[in-house]
């Protein structure tokens, strides 16, 4: 048998053995991994934009299009004394993520996988885009998604009136419904009604209502699991009162929410 890598002459006709071919092959697949190891250069691979890799730390196998909350990044780039250990360089070109089962300590910050990732693995999410994603709907005209308590002792992807999501589609219906979400491009909800129900200055429990009544919103947000409410400029509040609610996200805190000047003229 001849040399499958023998050099030819111009003008002589070429023929590619399957040997010659695969060897090529691996010299590329080593060139690669070689380059891979090398620190200074992106990845060989880059993901799409939007996309991150997490590990599921969850505790337990998860489906395509599952929600984790992020807990910081995988690797440590520094000891307690400061002193580089290895993970800035992990971090400029391969980091990633350490995700959680969704909790109150993370609010606004989650990602939805884009491929299953069993329980320790590091797999593909979505940090920022447009995605698929199951939403337990509460009110069909709800444009909104967040991280929120059920109500319960669990945690879900609720809709509501304000949320780190914005829901461009759902199924018709209430309850779980397959959705498609936008994320990483938080619109500012604007201001909607609520009706005082207890509590006293600067932490007044409420219930979202029914814009111009004082019904109370079947499936709205309320104290119970959104936290209480303060009065802006320290205007005084009493039980029954109607007021128009301010959400704003704050980072590492959550949603806050508070009573506009003009709360009583609804």
């Amino acid at each position: 048998m001849g040399d499958p890598l023998q050099r030819v002459r111009s003008g002589q006709p070429l023929r590619f053995p399957a040997a010659a071919y695969n060897a090529f092959a691996e010299a590329t697949e080593d060139y690669q991994r070689r380059k891979g190891r090398q620190g200074g250069g992106p990845l060989s691979e880059p993901l799409p934009a939007g996309i991150v890799l997490v590990q599921n730390n969850s505790g337990a196998d998860l489906p395509a299009f599952s929600i984790l909350t992020i807990n910081g990044l995988l690797f440590a780039l520094f000891d307690s004394e400061g002193h580089d250990v290895g993970g800035l360089d992990e971090f400029k070109f391969h980091f990633a993520l350490n995700g959680q089962a969704p909790d109150a300590d993370h609010p606004g910050n989650f990602v939805v996988l884009q491929e299953p990732i069993p329980a320790g693995e590091l797999g593909r999410a979505m940090v920022a885009g447009v995605t698929p994603v199951q939403v337990t709907i509460k009110n069909e005209g709800d444009q909104y998604a967040e991280v929120r308590s059920d109500g319960e002792e669990g945690w879900d992807f609720l809709s509501g009136s304000v949320g780190s999501a914005q829901i461009l589609w759902h199924e018709a219906g209430t309850g779980v419904q397959w959705s498609l979400v936008r994320l990483g491009n938080r619109v500012t909800p604007q201001v909607f009604p609520a009706r005082i129900t207890g509590g006293s200055t600067g932490a007044w429990e409420w219930t979202e209502i029914v814009p111009g009544t004082c019904v109370d919103k079947s499936g709205g947000l309320s104290s119970d699991t959104e936290g209480t409410l303060s009065e802006l400029n320290g205007n005084p509040l009493g039980v029954d009162d109607r007021v128009f609610v301010q959400p704003l996200f704050v980072p590492g805190t959550g949603w806050t929410y508070t009573a506009h000047d003009d709360s009583r003229d609804l």
